[in-house]
């Protein structure tokens, strides 16, 4: 009877170990492949996609009447080039955040740099083209003249010295989109560079003509890259799982034989207060109800300890993760003042206090180019950890599409339409964003559904700004939001804020409201803009008193100092 039991166990383990290592190889092996394919596809589509869009960026920023008068070398010194050739350049930096030198330098390099330039590179030329007859030309290229091996000269036939077969493959989706289909992308393509797709999307004077197309071309050794790295992960993950299933079959073989000696070993293991130990045997005999009565011993055990310390257990854990999202949130904001050390034009400084662990609220400012600085502030509705995930998200989109170049009006409209996007829990956010030309002193800016900020002149005292208010962001798609203008001068203040301060409310009820938080700033137009802030923190502190606090405190205080 011993020896049939053995030789039994034995071939179990022998099924069990076939099996699992035959089951590891067929799912790992399908599901890897589907995965790889499906986010190979997809790689190609958001390459597909981004170049559309980039394209259609640049020809929806272009000047068509402007482009028309881009026919020859001679028209590359005109003023008319350089704005377009602006704004080739401006989305080869956005898309690669680096600038159009370095990239210009990477694509010079040795063949073996070069590789790794495109591998990096999301798009690598930007250029616009216009027809005559049946030929296709070059127009104006993002890359300057001097870089004789990138740039393409106006006036130039397309694709001049390659082969036909390579003018073929995307000559007529060009023509498509100069005939008003697109925008679009080429097919993939080989030339004596690489493989390439080019994202194409026309330009229209202001009579709607079509007058020409950009263009936008990507290396596609960037996704070959990231395919190679697909199947070289999936080439690992199957190798873990084969060692992983190996090791498994020699649990399983030593579970299935040695079940008097694993009670045992259960027996010393709880008596050292190991409570995770679990006999799982089916023997049909005394043996397994000895077994079954030392599983039920061992689970009421383990779950009067687990619910002695699961209380305070979960209460530190939750604690500690709140502590690092904390962290992580300060760590987005700017915090080191000045922010601009080498810039005397303005002085700045914000603070942000949450109410809980976790806030809504979000403030942000940054130099979209040398000259003009974007400021933004933001309340997100609700509190805790959603609005934190729904800041980081706005605060994102806004700073992206800020560094295009685009309007304030354009910057709301669009973050707006992203957000109501697949917005199941139906969250808003009001914004302020003003953009500020450092050299001139025109601010203009675009109120959604926010505060109304206090502007303070270098002579006067503090007043409301006026301001068309407009609807949040993400509470409706396509809203319009309107702009305005003001001009700074020399010593100008301007005192954005959160309602966490108006709304700010003390044991009896009574809120900070407008009007204290106008006539503190008054009294105390005469500090430097961090002893401002402080001041009113310390303010607000002695309006609330011992009540808790209900809502994230924002603030940001600007100085204009000219030039």
């Amino acid at each position: 009877m011993k020896m049939r039991t053995k030789q039994m166990r034995i071939k179990i383990q022998t099924r069990l170990t076939l099996y699992l290592m035959v089951l590891v190889i067929l799912t790992t092996g399908a599901s890897g492949m589907i995965s790889t394919i499906a986010q190979y596809r997809a790689l190609n589509d958001n390459v597909a996609n981004s170049l559309t869009t980039l394209a259609l960026l640049a020809a929806k920023e272009i000047n068509g009447n402007e482009l028309t008068l881009i026919r020859s070398a001679d028209s590359e010194q005109s003023s008319n080039y350089f704005d377009i050739q602006t704004i080739l350049r401006r989305i080869i930096e956005s898309a690669n955040q680096i600038s159009i030198q370095e990239v210009s330098k990477l694509m010079n390099s040795n063949e073996i740099e070069l590789k790794k330039a495109k591998e990096s590179l999301k798009i690598v030329y930007v250029y616009t083209m216009y027809v005559e007859g049946d030929q296709i030309y070059y127009g104006v290229d993002a890359y300057p003249s001097t870089d004789k091996k990138n740039h393409s000269i106006a006036g130039t036939l397309l694709g001049e010295g390659s082969k036909d077969e390579d003018i073929r493959k995307t000559s007529k989706q060009i023509f498509e989109v100069l005939n008003g289909k697109g925008p679009l992308v080429s097919d993939p393509y080989k030339d004596e560079f690489g493989t390439w797709r080019t994202g194409i999307a026309a330009v229209y004077d202001d009579s709607g003509k079509i007058v020409g197309a950009v263009g936008v071309d990507a290396s596609l050794e960037f996704i070959h890259k990231e395919g190679r790295r697909l199947i070289a992960s999936l080439v690992g993950n199957t190798v873990f799982l084969l060692i992983g299933a190996a090791l498994l079959s020699v649990l399983l073989s030593k579970k299935i034989t040695r079940p008097i000696l694993m009670l045992s070993e259960g027996v010393k293991k709880i008596g050292d207060g190991n409570f995770e130990f679990h006999a799982d045997l089916h023997t049909n005999d005394e043996i397994q109800d000895l077994a079954d009565a030392f599983v039920a011993m061992n689970e009421n055990l383990k779950s009067y300890i687990k619910n002695l310390s699961k209380t305070t257990a979960a209460k530190e854990r939750i604690e500690s993760e709140l502590k690092i999202a904390n962290s992580i949130q300060s760590s987005m904001l700017p915090r080191i003042f000045p922010p601009f050390p080498g810039r005397k034009e303005i002085n700045l400084f914000a603070v942000m206090e949450p109410a809980k662990e976790v806030g809504g609220d979000f403030y942000d400012f940054f130099f979209i180019n040398e000259d003009k600085l974007c400021i933004c502030i933001a309340d997100v509705s609700g509190k805790g950890v959603p609005a934190a995930l729904f800041m980081v998200i706005t605060k994102t989109l806004i700073k992206n599409q800020a560094l295009l170049g685009i309007s304030v009006e354009e910057i709301l409209t669009t973050v707006n339409n992203m957000l109501c996007s697949d917005n199941d829990e139906s969250m808003f956010v009001t914004v302020f964003i003003a953009i500020l030309d450092v050299k001139t002193g025109r601010m203009t800016f675009s109120n959604a559904g926010h505060n109304l900020p206090l502007i303070c002149s270098a002579e006067g005292g503090y007043n409301w700004l006026s301001c068309k208010k407009s609807f949040v962001l993400g509470g409706m798609e396509n809203i319009k939001y309107s702009e305005n203008e003001c001009k700074l001068e020399k010593g100008d203040r301007l005192f954005i804020y959160t309602d966490g301060i108006t709304e700010a409310m003390n044991t009896k009820g009574q809120l900070y409201s407008d009007e204290r938080l106008r006539c503190f700033l008054n009294d105390s137009k005469n500090l430097g803009e961090e002893e401002l802030i402080q001041a009113i923190r310390n303010d607000i502190k002695s309006h609330v008193q011992e009540a808790a606090q209900s809502d994230d405190i924002t603030m940001v205080v600007m100085r204009y100092n000219g030039i």
